[in-house]
């Protein structure tokens, strides 16, 4: 009876040792809690689209290209409006908002602002004499 009892003592003690190893390995340090949880902001230019990889390439007035990766959860907008994530060109300006997630730069949300009309150069219109 006694070797029965000490038998489960020792497999309980080494079944909470690898559990609470299981359990501490899973959780974040507060700094990388943090870091998770706070939003980034970003405007620029679109320099490059991989739809496949689902990465978008954002360069500001000044500073550093920016890497972002998309997901399921990424909204594009557009005049006020949802549209597909392949609405994502080359050259157009964007803000992006974004948080960092396992070290990778993961956009929320992208804004497709207005371009700015350049009027067409036309022929002067010939008028009757």
């Amino acid at each position: 009876m006694r070797k029965a009892i000490l038998i489960s003592a020792i497999v309980m003690c080494v079944t909470l040792a690898f559990v609470s190893q299981a359990f501490s390995m899973g959780q974040r340090s507060p700094a990388k809690k943090a870091e998770a949880a706070k939003v980034f902001q970003i405007s620029g230019k679109v320099t490059e689209v991989d739809l496949r990889s689902l990465m978008v390439t954002v360069v500001p007035q000044t500073g550093e290209p920016l890497k972002l990766n998309l997901n399921e959860k990424t909204i594009v907008s557009k005049a006020s409006r949802n549209v597909a994530i392949s609405e994502l060109k080359k050259g157009i300006r964007v803000t992006v908002s974004y948080k960092i997630s396992w070290g990778r730069k993961i956009a929320n949300l992208i804004v497709i602002l207005e371009q700015p009309k350049v009027p067409s150069k036309t022929a002067p219109v010939k008028g009757k004499k």
